[in-house]
């Protein structure tokens, strides 16, 4: 009886060997440029998603006041809050900054940091004090930030523009058009 081989042919393996190389080869191919179009795709939506005004939730109970300096990539809205002291309205976006930013983020600002200024030193219809919350998702090659300014509301003697009791809140944004 003869003996006969059991398996491929040494040709058979070979041809195995070069296809399975060749496959290899080109399911890595084909993953990486899945991985470049995939990448390509999530940085162009993330620099149009900043091509608008970067929003932060406005304090409960706002009402809208107006627009004003608006332009193609930035705007000053303001909103008015009645009835709230200032720092109430501080400690609702700080809370805001440490969710934007995370715990050990920037924080919100009070100018001057104690007192107010001297009344010498401000001009008729100025805040005596205020504070500055700044958020910003700016990123490569662009730009998008919202600063809030919280300023106590001051009295006039017309009654249409006395604020005293109030908190006005003007949002300045900036964007990259």
């Amino acid at each position: 009886m003869e003996a006969t081989a059991v398996g491929p042919s040494p040709t058979a393996r070979k041809a195995r060997k070069g296809s399975s190389i060749f496959r290899t080869i080109l399911i890595v191919g084909v993953v990486g440029l899945v991985l470049v179009i995939g990448g390509a795709i999530s940085f162009f939506a993330d620099q149009s998603s900043r091509r608008v005004p970067l929003e932060i939730e406005v304090y409960p109970g706002s009402s809208y006041w107006g627009i004003d300096n608006q332009t193609q990539s930035s705007q000053t809205v303001y909103y008015l809050v009645p009835g709230v002291m200032p720092e109430q309205v501080a400690d609702f976006y700080q809370q805001k900054m440490r969710e934007h930013s995370g715990e050990g983020g920037e924080d919100c600002v009070r100018i001057p940091e104690f007192g107010q200024f001297p009344p010498e030193d401000l001009q008729q219809g100025y805040a005596p004090y205020f504070y500055r919350c700044m958020f910003d998702r700016s990123g490569f090659n662009t730009t998008q930030s919202t600063l809030v300014t919280i300023m106590p509301g001051l009295p006039n003697e017309n009654p249409e523009l006395d604020r005293s009791g109030s908190v006005i809140l003007q949002y300045d944004q900036q964007w990259t058009p």
